[in-house]
C-alpha cells in the first residue's frame, strides 16, 4: 500500500515536471527565435539570455531524479529478510497472503506489505502501576478479606508459528494488550481471592502454578504457548503490613509468656518431685528399719546376743568395768581375763 501511494505521487510529480519542462522549453525556443538576427543581418531589439533553457533542464533533471528514487523504493519494497526467531507475514491490500517460517531473503511484489512476528520466547511485564505508582509493572488484586494485593508477575511465552495467521486475523498485532495482559490480571484476581491476605505470600507457589496452568489453557486457543509464569514480588498496603507486624510482636510476647509459665510449672513440678522422692526415700528407709528390727526380734536369743558381743570385743581386752547392779550379758566364765565391777 505504501509503495502504491508513493508510485502515484511519483507519477503525478513526473507528469507535472514534464508538462512544466515542456512549456518552459517551448517558451525558451520562442524567445530564442525572437532574439535571432533577421535575414537582412539586422538584430531584433529583444534581448534573451537563455534562462528558460536552464529551468527546463532543471525540471527534466528533477524528473530523472524522481524516477531513480522510485526505482530504489521499488527494489526496497520488493526485497525483505526474515530474521531468525521470526516468521514473515506477507499481506496484499491488508489481507494476509502467505506466511514465511524460514529465515532468509524474501521477494514480494512491491505493492504487498511485509511484517515479522517474533516466535521466540518472550517475557511480558505489565506497564501498569499499583498503590499510587509505588509499585511499577504491577497487577492489582485482592484477598478474600478485602485487602489489596500488589503482584509483580512475568509471563514467559512464545507464539506458535503455525498459528500466526489466526492470531493476526482474529486479534491483530497488539494481541498482548488485547488478550494476554487482561487475562493475567483477571486470573490473578481469581486466585488471590481464595486466600486471606496473611496467607497469600505463604501460598505464592500454589497461586503461581494455578495462574500458569489457567493461562496455558486459555491462551492456547489463540495460538500463544505459555512456558511459565513467575511471581517476582507480592506486597500489600502499609496499614496491613503494620497490623501484621503488631500481631506478630503480640504473638511473640504471648509465646514468651507461655514459655515462662511452662518453665515455672516445670520448676515447681521438679521441686515437688524432689520432695516426693525424699519422702518416699525416708518412708522406704523407715519401713526397712522396721522390717529389720522385726526380723531381729524374731530371731534374737541370749546365745546370739552373747556371740555378737564377743565378736565385737577387741582382741586385746583384759579388763572390763561395768556399772554396779547391772547384769552382764556375757558369761564371765568364758573369759580368761579378770573383770572388776565398778563400786
Amino acid at each position: 500500500m505504501t509503495w502504491l501511494i508513493w508510485t502515484i505521487i511519483t507519477v503525478l510529480l513526473l507528469v507535472g515536471l514534464f508538462v512544466a519542462a515542456h512549456f518552459t522549453w517551448s517558451s525558451h525556443k520562442k524567445h530564442e527565435e525572437k532574439a535571432k538576427p533577421k535575414g537582412d543581418d539586422r538584430y531584433s531589439g529583444e534581448h534573451y539570455d537563455g534562462e528558460l533553457r536552464y529551468i527546463a533542464w532543471t525540471l527534466r533533471g528533477l524528473g530523472v531524479f524522481f524516477v531513480f528514487l522510485w526505482m530504489i523504493t521499488t527494489i526496497m519494497a520488493s526485497v525483505h529478510r526474515v530474521d531468525y526467531g521470526n516468521v514473515g507475514i506477507i499481506k496484499t491490500f491488508g489481507s494476509i497472503t502467505s506466511i514465511r517460517t524460514e529465515a532468509g531473503l524474501v521477494l514480494i511484489v512491491p505493492w504487498q506489505d511485509f511484517e515479522q512476528e517474533n516466535v521466540q520466547t518472550q517475557s511480558l511485564l505489565t506497564e501498569g502501576t499499583c498503590y499510587d505508582g509505588r509499585f511499577p509493572n504491577c497487577y492489582e488484586a485482592f484477598s478474600i478479606d478485602s485487602n489489596d494485593v500488589f503482584i509483580v508477575g512475568v509471563l514467559n511465552f512464545h507464539v506458535d508459528p503455525q498459528n500466526v495467521r489466526a492470531l493476526r486475523v482474529n486479534i491483530g498485532p497488539n494481541y498482548k494488550e488485547k488478550v494476554v495482559l487482561p487475562r493475567i490480571n483477571q486470573i490473578l484476581k481469581d486466585e488471590t481471592v481464595k486466600f486471606k491476605a496473611v496467607n497469600v505470600a505463604p501460598n505464592r507457589e500454589k497461586i503461581r502454578a494455578a495462574v500458569r496452568d489457567r493461562l496455558t489453557v486459555e491462551l492456547a486457543k489463540d495460538g500463544i504457548a505459555v512456558e511459565d509464569f513467575l511471581l517476582q514480588n507480592i506486597d500489600f498496603r502499609d496499614e496491613f503490613k503494620q497490623a501484621v507486624e503488631k500481631k506478630a510482636i503480640a504473638d511473640q510476647e504471648a509465646e514468651a509468656a507461655e514459655r515462662q509459665v511452662a518453665v515455672a510449672e516445670a520448676q515447681a513440678a521438679q521441686v515437688a518431685a524432689t520432695a516426693q522422692g525424699a519422702a518416699d526415700k525416708l518412708r522406704i528407709e523407715a519401713q526397712g528399719r522396721a522390717d529389720a528390727n522385726r526380723t531381729i526380734n524374731e530371731t534374737l536369743t541370749p546365745e546370739l546376743i552373747q556371740f555378737q558381743a564377743i565378736q565385737n570385743l577387741s582382741d586385746n581386752v583384759r579388763i572390763m568395768l561395768l556399772p554396779a547392779d547391772n547384769n552382764f550379758i556375757i558369761d564371765t566364765s568364758s573369759l580368761n581375763s579378770d573383770i572388776v565391777p565398778s563400786q
